[in-house]
């Protein structure tokens, strides 16, 4: 075969990395083709000859993975894999490539485009990964059709048949037209000229339009049946398009470019037209986004982005700004803390949440709250709350540990104030503390204000100083203080009696909060008062 008229040269077709497992990321794509993507693949096509390919994509794994901005980040996500997930990693870099090409549904129907005819090319860094991986496909069994021997998958209960063949270093997923045929190029003629003029970028896509005009023209017809005025006009010249072509690359000063191509002039005039409105309306968009890093990028970009205009063709190139890496990197950077962050706040959440589920427990068990002493709790004046409720929280064996009729401090006790449950301590170094009124609730009944608008638990960033077996609950003055110097942009949760998790910061109201942290002062709790 001649590789010239061929968009994707073995070996030439590379993938967006994602740390996972090669095995695992490779066992998902097909899985994801097969049993839930089929708008977008397959499979099994009911005409005799191959549908000619009128979309083409190719991603560069190598050129991604080699990018001086995802190379620091990468070496950031390892260090903190487990063994385990450092193993499905170096599995994971065994993949060295993927290419598609697609074919058009001869009508926009589920059946149709389900019995789409496509290709999926999936390169390795060596024959031996390619045949253990071929051997391991999730969900296939070994068939042959026509004395030749494939992987399938489907082909009954009015599922596609999906094939699989094993080629030197690379895998091909496909429909049974595409993947029987021996071929490995379907495009069109037109679909060949617009991937040939993208350049050597990490990621390219192109599509021939003009071959499936009518499917466009339906396409078209159905979004703007239920589309808005605004969507409706950027909808409308997908009828111009002959081809598109779209190409992005990091590494390149070149970084991105899309290029449409139309019939006539007019319809180019009129595509680029749009796209420098919506560079303009992106400009306003961002006068109100807050002032961070990834505002200062996104003005960067649009100031940089040109709209440009050739006889039948309008394309929009971004170029790579000065300082870029390093912009990206902060927003990334900033974007990997507040994800931490989140993760960390829905773990406290989560802990507070299981603390007022155990405070109610308890409170079945006994009848009364474990904070005061009283004959029901049976546990020393000296001993914390949390040392009570430990059995409802599944650290029965650590209570048994305790000389419950003795104070945290004596020699029994006082070793096991190291012994510090998950549950008491949070990632942040925070802790969880009652919030003891004036006159502390004994039972629910006591809780005039009603049991949703009166604050029971705290998170206390000073909580470690204090040893978790000790009682040392907040005062509600002390409560309101540790609220109220909490730094702009930081929160604290709480727990009401009910159960509820409430989040605090220092705009709450000073009043407001005084009130949420007494159980009878008789007022009316305004919540919106104490949010953040």
């Amino acid at each position: 075969m001649d590789n010239r008229r061929h968009p994707f040269p073995n070996g030439e077709v590379k993938m967006l990395f994602v740390p996972l497992s090669h095995r695992w990321f490779t066992r998902s794509l097909i899985f994801a083709i097969c049993s839930t993507l089929t708008s977008w693949s397959t499979l099994a096509s009911a005409q005799e000859a191959p549908a000619p390919a009128v979309i083409a994509l190719r991603i560069d794994l190598q050129s991604l993975l080699n990018n001086s901005i995802i190379k620091p980040l990468q070496a950031d996500v390892e260090q903190n894999l487990d063994p385990t997930q450092a193993e499905l990693l170096a599995k994971a870099k065994r993949l060295s490539s993927v290419s598609a090409q697609i074919a058009a549904p001869e009508e926009l129907s589920e059946a149709a485009i389900s019995y789409t005819d496509f290709m999926i090319t999936l390169n390795f860094t060596s024959a031996e990964a390619a045949e253990e991986e071929y051997k391991s496909l999730a969900g296939f069994q070994d068939g042959s059709i026509d004395g030749k021997t494939y992987k399938q998958t489907g082909g009954e209960f009015g599922m596609p048949l999906v094939l699989a063949r094993v080629r030197e270093k690379s895998i091909d997923i496909g429909s049974k037209n595409y993947i029987t045929s021996g071929k490995t190029n379907f495009a069109t003629p037109g679909l060949v000229a617009a991937y040939r003029a993208l350049p050597k970028s990490a990621i390219r896509v192109a599509a021939d339009l003009e071959s499936v005009k009518p499917l466009v023209g339906q396409a078209v017809d159905m979004l703007q049946a239920t589309a808005d005025p605004f969507t409706k006009e950027l909808i409308r010249p997908l009828r111009d398009l002959k081809t598109v072509r779209v190409h992005l690359d990091m590494n390149s000063d070149d970084m991105m470019g899309i290029t449409a191509e139309t019939f006539t002039a007019d319809q180019a005039a009129g595509i680029k037209a749009k796209l420098d409105n919506l560079i303009g309306l992106g400009r306003n968009m961002l006068k109100d986004a807050p002032d961070d890093a990834m505002k200062v990028l996104a003005e960067t970009m649009l100031t940089i982005t040109k709209t440009d205009l050739n006889e039948t063709r309008a394309g929009l190139q971004i170029s790579k700004p000065a300082g870029f890496d390093k912009q990206f990197q902060q927003i990334v950077t900033d974007a990997q803390k507040a994800a931490r962050e989140a993760a960390q706040r829905m773990q406290r959440a989560n802990s507070m949440k299981e603390l007022g589920l155990a405070l109610h427990n308890y409170t079945d068990v006994f009848g009364d709250f474990p904070f005061e002493p009283s004959e029901r709790r049976a546990i020393h004046e000296k001993l914390s709350w949390r040392v009570a409720v430990l059995p409802f929280i599944e650290q029965n064996a650590l209570l048994e540990r305790f000389d419950t009729k003795s104070a945290w401090d004596s020699a029994q006790n006082k070793p096991l104030a190291k012994q510090v449950p998950e549950l008491f301590t949070f990632p942040n170094g925070s802790g969880v503390s009652w919030i003891r009124p004036e006159t502390p609730p004994r039972h629910f009944r006591d809780i005039i204000d009603g049991t949703a608008f009166t604050a029971c638990f705290l998170e206390n960033p000073n909580a470690d100083k204090q040893p978790w077996s000790k009682p040392a609950p907040l005062t509600v003055a002390e409560a309101v203080k540790l609220v109220q110097s909490l730094p702009d942009g930081k929160s604290l949760l709480c727990v009401s009696y009910d159960g509820a998790v409430h989040t605090l910061s220092n705009r709450a109201d000073v009043a407001t909060l005084k009130r949420f942290f007494t159980p009878n002062d008789g007022e009316a709790l305004d919540y919106e008062k104490l949010r953040p």
